[in-house]
């Protein structure tokens, strides 16, 4: 049945009157929203759209004239490059939270090489003159060229902050608000939720605006973007059409968060039997030619690394060796895939005796007297004493772990997935969370790419479950593609 007192908005596209709704917007915590800037917002984006053509535009003749220096090429490359992209999706309007920058990586980079083939097409049929070789290099120029555009223009011209409203107050609303804070690329802010009355609420540690009676007030008064329903809060399809009505009324987006979300998986895959989307929650085993791949890209990408690393980390030992006269190496007993235990060499970042320090803050542990994520959060607290200067560089900037890629090598760890263990910590895994060692430990993975140590241990061993419940290479491609970002962010480096 419908959420009690949900009003419909009229077919006008008008506000009701106040009182049809239960009270005056004086009801919904006055100054409790941002104004709005809607109209500045839509000229954003128009404003965006219409610098992306020109852009794109000015990017292919540019380009095709510095690898050809035919001007012929250059229009001909321009005359197919606006097209291309808008069949791949390149002009689709997205902002800093819809974003997926690794999907639309890849829609500009096949858009850029299709533009390449295109010409080379164009220059057999007698229309442009280029070589085969020379479509290649400008398709390759293209694609970069064209996500460089993308991101400088919509750190440009996007809305400063995407103000989003929940439905439901209970801890969905909380959820959505701590990730917003933690992912501050994504330029997201939950400014309130309304109860639904349909689930005993919590407190959701943001503003709580008043009953779902009153969203089409809310959107009038304007101040949303958009619109995230807790599906937890909505009893049925029946209570979510009204909510659907008043948004495109209002002309704001709609986003729904699924009961189910920790079971979803970094990337859930959905299909269709007719017209009902069906999502996929975990699929069989990885087949051995994955597991090749996955093998052979880790044994590639490693040798490439130690190669390019050798003479940054011979200059990071030295350092260390000069900074206090200690080790350069740091080894500690970690838990690999199905139990292996294997010792992890980092740089040493921590005064000698650092870990018998450790070993008595977590004392507590064995007795019950702290849980295992205390004993985990009191290991990298903020401004650790233990860790020294030269190590607060090297953490924040992950270059203490390079000689982790002798592990990959030696087929301890993989270059994507869960960080491995320390004994007292996988003794402590519950139920799912033991899924996560049925796979190798990684030099990166979703919870260093979702804020490391600013993620809490329960939030971190879902993540890893996740993953581990669902491997896959385009996973392991789109964490790798978030790993360069979230280094250079350095968000929650300890």
């Amino acid at each position: 049945m419908p959420l009690s007192g949900t009003p419909d908005p009229p077919a006008s596209g008008m506000a009701p009157p106040f009182e049809a709704a239960g009270g005056g917007l004086g009801a919904i915590r006055p100054g409790a929203l941002p104004a709005s800037d809607a109209p500045s917002t839509a000229s954003r984006r128009t404003l965006g759209g219409a610098v992306l053509l020109a852009v794109d535009t000015a990017l292919a003749l540019l380009m095709a004239l510095i690898v050809t220096g035919s001007a012929a090429t250059a229009m001909t490359t321009a005359a197919v490059t606006v097209p291309l992209v808008g069949l791949s999706g390149g002009y689709q309007r997205s902002d800093h939270l819809t974003l997926d920058a690794f999907q639309e990586a890849r829609r500009l980079a096949v858009a850029g090489l299709l533009t390449g083939l295109a010409s080379v097409v164009a220059a057999h049929n007698g229309f442009a003159v280029l070589t085969p070789n020379q479509g290649m290099v400008l398709g390759a120029l293209l694609a970069i060229g064209l996500l460089a555009a993308r991101t400088a223009g919509r750190a440009l011209l996007a809305p400063s902050v995407n103000r989003v409203l929940v439905i439901g107050a209970g801890p969905g609303a909380g959820r959505l608000a701590g990730l917003a804070a933690r992912h501050g690329e994504r330029r997201v802010r939950v400014v309130g939720c309304l109860t639904s009355g349909s689930t005993p609420d919590t407190d959701p540690g943001v503003a709580v605006l008043g009953p779902v009676s009153r969203l089409w007030l809310v959107l009038a008064r304007g101040g949303i973007d958009r619109v995230v329903v807790d599906a937890s809060a909505i009893p049925g399809a029946d209570g979510l059409w009204p909510i659907l009505r008043s948004c495109r009324a209002a002309g704001v987006p709609v986003d729904l968060l699924p009961h189910l979300h920790d079971l979803l998986g970094p990337t859930p895959r959905t299909y269709h039997l007719g017209a009902t989307p069906i999502i996929r929650l975990q699929g069989p085993e990885p087949p051995r030619g994955q597991r090749v791949v996955k093998r052979a890209v880790d044994v590639v990408l490693a040798s490439a690394g130690l190669v390019l690393a050798a003479v940054p980390c011979a200059a990071i030992a030295l350092a260390i060796k000069l900074s206090d006269g200690g080790p350069v190496l740091f080894r500690q007993r970690r838990i690999g895939k199905d139990g292996a235990a294997f010792h992890l060499l980092k740089f040493r970042t921590m005064v000698p005796g650092a870990d018998a320090i450790g070993d008595r803050r977590i004392a507590r542990l064995d007795d019950g007297g702290m849980t295992i994520a205390d004993a985990v959060a009191a290991l990298k607290a903020p401004g650790d004493h233990r860790v020294t200067p030269l190590g607060r560089i090297l953490r924040s900037t992950s270059l203490d772990e390079l000689p982790q890629l002798v592990h990959v090598l030696r087929g301890h760890m993989s270059i994507v997935g869960p960080r491995p263990l320390r004994d007292f910590e996988v003794d402590r895994l519950t139920g799912r969370q033991r899924d996560r060692q049925r796979v190798k430990p990684g030099l990166t993975g979703l919870w260093q790419v979702s804020g490391r140590s600013a993620v809490g241990w329960d939030e971190r061993m879902t993540m890893d479950h996740l993953y581990a419940r669902d491997p896959s290479l385009e996973a392991d491609a789109q964490i790798l593609f978030r790993t360069v970002p979230a280094l250079l962010r350095r968000r929650g480096a300890r």
